[in-house]
């Protein structure tokens, strides 16, 4: 419980105005703890009873250590939420053990997008009982608001990527995504989700299409001048109203107005853009990556002075104090920080009623959506009264699932990204033609990225891209139950020649691409 002095403090008074809470409970904290509020750091909820035990396997220390001696309140939620009435045991007993801390600071809970097909450390969380839906790509195949909102209220009501290279259709959905997880009006509430838009200003203008979690990746760079067409989505975000930003962790590269570090250290983005132009005054978190030739110290500073409010993935809160109690950083600039990040906790009522209903916890059945390229057939599937035989030449049909391609990399992290190469390895087309060969075959394609499928083309009976579909989905497609919706979010290009000659940051300019950004097959009206 928290100390009855505390209880009577004004920031404990759910009359006054959120602002006013803010600056009492700031001026009761201490300098450890501000700086506590200024990470968010990882936990995997298990049972109720774990909080005070270290998980080894990912080598982090027990939470209660975590919230107790270090005064971080945000967590990033690792693992699937495989039961849920579980879950919301260990959640409500971690917000019963803030709330025992000397200043009953609740928890607030953080997870990358949990409710599509793919699980990606980094990017994405398997959805594990929640329900699933198509990635961002298929949202942004459907090209409906309407639905992309109706997947973020469900998806908001159950927490309680890109959506492709065209940035007018992403800057429409993204906006629809906003609304449906923190709701019509301005500001959050008890009933949001904050949303935390992320690579600002833009992370797909990388050298060679790599991904700038890894060093190979770290070059950002608009030979083709598209700045502010990539911009434009993140306008249509704060717009909309999104409650945080992540700069992106590239470097801009040939860009004199910007130093060349990451755009977490680069004030001329996180303040002068983005709070200046654009007139963003939420939370900005950040990770340490993109200035690594300096000190640990050294960048930490350089992210306070960029005008950044939280590092994420992070537990040095003694880099912190120490740049405080050296002078080097003013405790003013701590507490214009935790201000901000306060103030969203205030405002989704994690103070007022941090405790969720274990009754209202129910498993949410599944949701899905399918697209594109063309005609249909059948999984062969009992199920659906096929039978299942051992290889293509006796079959009447063959239906073959496919992943984008990407090169494996080395490493436990950079392995599970998918980079590189575009084009189907020799080995696996020889295969797949081989089935081609001996039955109509359905090739349908995980488009995770975009696919080299010209070797495809005209040799499958039919060939379909996907973007986050389970397999009974698929077969009512196939079967004609259900109609593929949508277009395509990007174009496939016709090979890797044509990836490799274009502009890294323009939209559509591959050259004679097999397949335009907007084409989508569908059945005749019956």
């Amino acid at each position: 419980m928290v100390a009855e002095s505390i209880v009577a403090a004004p920031y404990c008074d759910t009359s006054l105005p959120v602002g006013e809470r803010v600056d009492d409970l700031l001026s009761h904290m201490t300098l450890e703890e501000k700086v506590g509020q200024m990470f968010h750091w990882l936990v995997m909820p298990r049972a109720e009873d774990s909080l005070s035990q270290p998980n080894n396997i990912m080598a982090l220390e027990s939470p209660q250590d975590t919230i107790c001696t270090r005064f971080i309140s945000h967590f990033a939620l690792v693992g699937s939420v495989t039961d849920v009435r579980q879950a919301v045991r260990w959640h409500n007993a971690a917000q019963r053990l803030a709330r025992s801390t000397r200043l009953g600071i609740p928890l607030t809970g953080l997870s990358d997008p949990r409710h599509h097909f793919f699980a990606n450390l980094g990017t994405a969380a398997a959805a594990g009982s929640l329900s699933q839906w198509p990635e961002t790509l298929g949202l942004a195949a459907i090209r409906d608001p309407a639905t992309t909102r109706r997947f973020a209220e469900m998806a908001s009501q159950e927490t309680n990527g890109t959506f492709g290279e065209d940035a007018d259709l992403t800057s429409e959905l993204v906006a629809a995504y906003i609304r449906g997880f923190q709701g019509a009006g301005p500001g959050l509430s008890s009933s949001s989700v904050a949303c935390m838009i992320k690579h600002f200003p833009g992370g797909g203008a990388l050298r060679k299409g790599e991904d700038s979690h890894f060093h190979e990746g770290r070059i950002q760079e608009y030979p083709g001048g598209q700045f502010e067409y990539h911009l434009r989505p993140f306008r249509a975000a704060l717009e909309a109203g999104a409650a945080q930003v992540m700069p992106a962790y590239g470097v801009p590269t040939g860009m004199p107005e910007f130093p060349e570090v990451a755009f977490g250290f680069n004030k001329p983005i996180v303040t002068d853009l983005l709070r200046g132009k654009l007139g963003f005054q939420g939370m900005q978190q950040v990770r340490a990556w993109g200035c690594e030739d300096e000190s640990r110290l050294d960048r930490v500073a350089k992210i306070l002075d960029a005008g950044c409010d939280q590092l994420g993935g992070e537990i040095c809160s003694d880099l912190i104090i120490e740049l405080v109690r050296s002078g080097r950083v003013a405790e003013s600039r701590i507490d214009a920080s935790v201000t901000r990040i306060l103030r969203d906790k205030f405002m989704l009522g994690l103070f007022d009623s941090p405790f969720l209903d274990e009754e209202q916890a129910t498993n949410s059945p599944p949701s899905s959506c399918k697209v594109f390229l063309n005609d249909f057939p059948a999984e062969i599937a009992t199920a659906r009264g096929f039978t299942v035989v051992g290889s293509a030449k006796e079959a009447d049909l063959a239906i073959v699932r496919l992943q984008a391609p990407y090169e494996k990399r080395s490493g436990a992290f950079a392995s599970t990204f998918h980079a590189g190469s575009l084009d189907f390895s020799d080995e696996l087309l020889t295969e797949v033609l081989a089935i081609c060969a001996d039955a109509p075959t359905v090739v349908d394609v995980y488009l995770d990225r975009p696919a080299v499928v010209t070797p495809l083309v005209g040799k499958a009976a039919a060939l379909l891209g996907t973007f986050g579909t389970g397999p009974d989905a698929l077969m009512d497609v196939l079967l004609g139950a259900a109609k593929p919706l949508g277009k395509l979010p990007f174009d496939l290009p016709r090979s890797m020649a044509a990836v490799d000659t274009s502009l890294t940051d323009k939209a559509h300019d591959t050259k004679y691409p097999a397949f335009r950004f907007g084409h989508g097959l569908s059945y005749p009206q019956t």
